[in-house]
């Protein structure tokens, strides 16, 4: 491995290609919309998994092997870095949604072994049987595919939303990943929190910090130049 290959010879390469895709109609309706609301032309759309690789390679420098995990309300994105670099990509089509109901009444709890059972946390209702046993058994069986090419690493940053985080945590510490390490040790899960970006990012006001909004901040800071005349 090497970041200055400049003047070098080698016999054998290895390139990875990450490709994302984005209906037209709805590029051009998020563009619409952002001009219309902030009267700028630059705006440049962008997958997140390499954002989120792009900002941990410069705040987390001393990480080479790890996941990171990014459950938001429609799928859950994995993205394996192996020796530094972003080596793989995968989503498992169900998100915090399926797990997390917003409710304005009081849950009840249904004796155990009829039907599945809810808890009350703030305003959400966590359907913690039927839902997660889903969530689970999908993202069991994407990570399965990733391990046939990759050695897992231990460390995982878990991306998701205030109310997700840490139910979305628990699940991942389920015993029935640690089979997929070999090991009934539980693995590393480091949440990502605002506290994390707050030595590059500043908020202002009354704001409170957003780790999704400071990695986007992070990203574009790296790439302002090309926008510069």
């Amino acid at each position: 491995q090497t970041n200055e290959p400049f003047g070098k010879r080698v016999k054998l390469a290895d390139i990875i290609v990450l490709s994302s895709t984005i209906d037209a109609t709805v590029s051009e309706s998020i563009e619409t919309t952002l001009r219309a609301a902030f009267h700028t032309h630059h705006i440049s759309l962008v997958a997140f998994p390499p954002l989120a690789y792009a900002v941990f390679r410069d705040a987390f420098p001393h990480e080479k092997q790890y996941l990171v995990i990014d459950a938001s309300g429609e799928a859950t994105d994995i993205a394996l870095i192996e020796e530094g670099l972003l080596a793989s990509v995968i989503s498992v089509p169900s998100g915090t949604r399926a797990l997390l109901h917003p409710t304005k009444t009081a849950a009840r709890t249904s004796a155990p072994g009829k039907g599945v059972r809810v808890t009350r946390s703030s305003d959400i209702v966590i359907a913690d049987d039927g839902a997660r046993a889903k969530w689970v058994t999908m993202m069991i069986e994407a990570l399965k595919g990733l391990s046939n090419e990759h050695a897992l690493p231990r460390s995982v940053f878990l991306l998701a939303d205030d109310a997700a985080r840490d139910y979305v945590k628990t699940a991942l510490d389920d015993e029935a990943f640690r089979s997929l390490w070999l090991s009934s040790d539980p693995i590393s899960i480091v949440p990502i929190l605002p506290a994390q970006f707050s030595s590059y990012v500043r908020v202002e006001g009354g704001a409170t910090g957003d780790p999704y909004l400071m990695m986007l901040a992070l990203y574009h800071g790296k790439r302002i130049d090309r926008f510069v005349a």
